[in-house]
């Protein structure tokens, strides 16, 4: 249900407890407040009450089960906007918001930093890095899977900080050749080799005071990578060619889709140009870590989307919304704008449904879906349970270990060793 309002644009809260929901409700406003009479014992006239105190406007939707109805009734009769027994479709829901909230605005602002749309406690985490590191000169290393937003981090950092007025410049250091990557990193001087009939500035150059993005870091060669490391060491770099450095003055951000720590235990990669890049390290976490910010990007493409195309708004139905939540998405957030977008232009304005999402998305889905723990030897299926277990906990508890192993019934000592033994961020 959270999700489908997600995508429809609304901005939703969720509560696993119905313990937490007075707190809550007391120091934040609502125009809607959805409570299931199913769980937890809920007193529906409580309810109302403490939603009445915070929001007084706000529409009270219950979920009831059959033996609930009368009581639903009741509710209804005493102030509820409306009530729902399951199965109900969006449909119903749409219509008890705009009935009983008053056409409940849909949010037009996406929760994010500097465009990193997402509120997930994994996501929150890297917001959190940025404002740290911004205010700072440091070197940082963003590392994370191809697609999942290294450059935005970069472009949040420098948008951040007091460099933002000045240049962002990018180079990706994996498209350029070895021997063409030093002349546009430092530049060169007329007659340096063939070809050069010009003096031309280099990349740390023409940042300036600004910000240099090396994206791709781990490609670069050995040769290149003692070169770099003189930059990083006295801050100064020497055109190709010429016998004078020059001094750099920009910001140098490295970004790396490859495990850097493996690279140098391999020795293909300098230990010491690592340790001179990560000062301050940043991992961008995959879609499949922050599967609660999916419902949220999608809508934020579909919004962008129908304003180029200046259409109305785009829906996804249910069962659509489910498997794109479901997928794996090895391609990260760019595989899933590139999905939504092909499925905008099969759906010709209409509605998404899963007849427009492409084979992967739908045989992905189904083969996770046939996969159980039963399928799985014991140790390997038990392990499974324990991570995602803590995993879950943590997400619910929004990232607060103390409040996680209260609710898993341990001891936080023990938590933390789980946590440890299964690399869990």
């Amino acid at each position: 249900l959270a999700r489908m309002l997600k995508v429809s644009g609304y901005a939703v809260d969720t509560l696993a407890d119905a313990a937490w929901a007075d707190q809550i409700l007391h120091n934040s406003r609502y125009r809607a407040v959805i409570a299931d009479l199913t769980l937890h014992d809920l007193d529906g006239r409580a309810v109302m009450r403490s939603v009445k105190h915070s929001s007084p406007d706000a529409a009270v939707i219950f979920i009831a089960n059959p033996q609930q109805e009368e009581a639903a009734k009741r509710l209804v009769a005493a102030g509820a906007a409306g009530y729902l027994i399951p199965p109900f479709d969006s449909r119903r829901i749409a219509s008890l918001l705009k009935r009983g909230g008053g056409a409940l605005p849909i949010a037009e602002s996406f929760p994010g930093f500097y465009n990193i749309i997402g509120k997930s406690a994994a996501i929150r985490s890297v917001h959190e890095l940025i404002r740290k590191v911004s205010d700072t000169s440091s070197t940082v290393l963003i590392s994370g899977e191809s697609g999942s937003g290294k450059e935005l981090v970069a472009r949040a950092i420098h948008s951040h900080n007091g460099r933002a007025a000045k240049p962002f410049v990018v180079v990706h250091c994996g498209a350029i050749p070895d021997t063409l990557l030093e002349s546009e990193l430092f530049g060169h001087e007329r007659g340096a080799f063939t070809g050069a009939y010009t003096d031309k500035q280099g990349l740390f150059q023409s940042a300036g005071a600004g910000t240099l993005l090396l994206d791709e870091i781990g490609e670069i060669t050995p040769a290149m990578q003692v070169k770099l490391l003189r930059v990083l060491e006295a801050g100064v770099a020497r055109p190709v060619g010429s016998v004078k450095d020059v001094d750099v003055s920009a910001r140098i951000i490295a970004a790396t889709n490859r495990n850097l720590t493996e690279l140098v235990e391999q020795r293909t990669f300098r230990e010491d140009l690592f340790y001179r890049l990560n000062v301050f390290p940043i991992r961008v976490p995959p879609l499949r870590e922050r599967r609660d910010d999916v419902p949220l990007l999608i809508r934020y493409f579909l919004r962008r989307i129908s304003e180029e195309r200046g259409s109305g708004p785009i829906e996804v139905n249910h069962a659509a919304l489910d498997l794109l939540y479901k997928y794996w998405w090895p391609g990260n957030i760019r595989e899933l704008e590139n999905v939504i977008e092909r499925a905008a232009i099969l759906s010709s304005g209409g509605p998404i449904t899963e007849k427009h999402l492409p084979r992967d998305v739908h045989a992905a889905t189904k083969k996770a879906a046939s996969t159980s723990l039963f399928d799985l030897p014991f140790k390997v299926a038990r392990n499974a349970f324990e991570r995602n277990y803590i995993k879950r906990v943590l997400d619910r508890c929004e990232g607060n270990v103390a409040q996680a192993a209260r609710t898993a019934g341990v001891s936080r000592t023990y938590f933390y060793e789980i946590i440890k033994k299964y690399g869990v961020k």
